[in-house]
């Protein structure tokens, strides 16, 4: 098994981590009773993770080192390797999230592929959701389009109730109805870009205009392909793999 000091650089000791974040609450815990220390387990269940966080963390050296010859290996910049495993800490190694922070970090540590990863990406990755990142990773192998309709307030004049009447994702979201937030969410990250098209007015019997019905599309944009890419899945020989993280 690789070392975790042969593929990134140390951090603070796993022991000592552990021990400043559980056992003063810990202690804390045992004073409470009933409904309050069941919710104060709760809230510090993730934290109790730290126990393994060491296993996890040598799982993946090895993982990476098996991926990145020992010729391409370089250090990793602080910039990403500190927020990388920062976010790391609390978060399940099968989880979408920690399967593409720990390709961002491969990347990083790779001569040949460095150019492929960026600061930035560590900070944008913290933010997304697992149906977020499985909505990218769709969208890497192409624009999805979307038909939805809203209906016209004649009073205040502009368009209300929006619907939409498909998406195009063949995707299984945890949360599908949450659908238009993520993809709002990832404009915002500048990630992935809202097009609207066609656009066709509803007219009633009388020729009045009731609503509009749309036809739009979603893509990546530059960025967020250079995202998508910096977390994509490699084989064992370094060559891009079209398993995606969590799918």
């Amino acid at each position: 098994m690789a070392e975790w000091s042969d593929v990134v650089p140390k951090i603070l000791p796993i022991e000592k981590l552990y021990d400043d974040a559980i056992a003063p609450a810990a202690k804390q815990v045992g004073r409470l009773g009933g409904d309050t220390a069941k919710v104060v387990r709760l809230i510090l269940a993730p934290i109790q993770g730290l126990a393994l966080l060491q296993d996890r963390l040598d799982q993946m050296c090895e993982r990476i080192a098996k991926k990145v010859p020992e010729d391409r290996r370089i250090e990793v910049s602080p910039e990403i390797s500190g927020p990388a495993l920062d976010a790391m800490t609390y978060l399940d190694d099968k989880s979408e999230l920690w399967q593409l922070l720990e390709e961002i970090l491969t990347k990083s540590m790779d001569a040949q592929q460095v150019h492929l990863a960026h600061p930035a990406f560590i900070v944008i990755a913290k933010q997304l959701t697992p149906d977020e990142i499985r909505i990218l990773y769709r969208l890497r192998e192409g624009a999805v389009y979307v038909s939805d309709g809203m209906d016209l307030d004649v009073a205040e004049q502009k368009f209300v109730n929006r619907i939409i009447h498909s998406n195009g994702f063949d995707i299984d979201l945890i949360v599908p109805s949450q659908f238009e937030l993520y993809v709002f969410h990832l404009q915002s990250l500048g990630l992935v870009a809202w097009t609207i098209g066609k656009q066709t007015p509803i007219i009633d019997h009388n020729g009045v205009q009731t609503g509009i019905k749309r036809d739009s599309s979603i893509a990546l944009t530059d960025f967020g392909r250079m995202f998508v890419e910096a977390g994509r899945q490699q084989t064992i020989d370094g060559t891009g793999a079209e398993t995606k993280p969590g799918m």
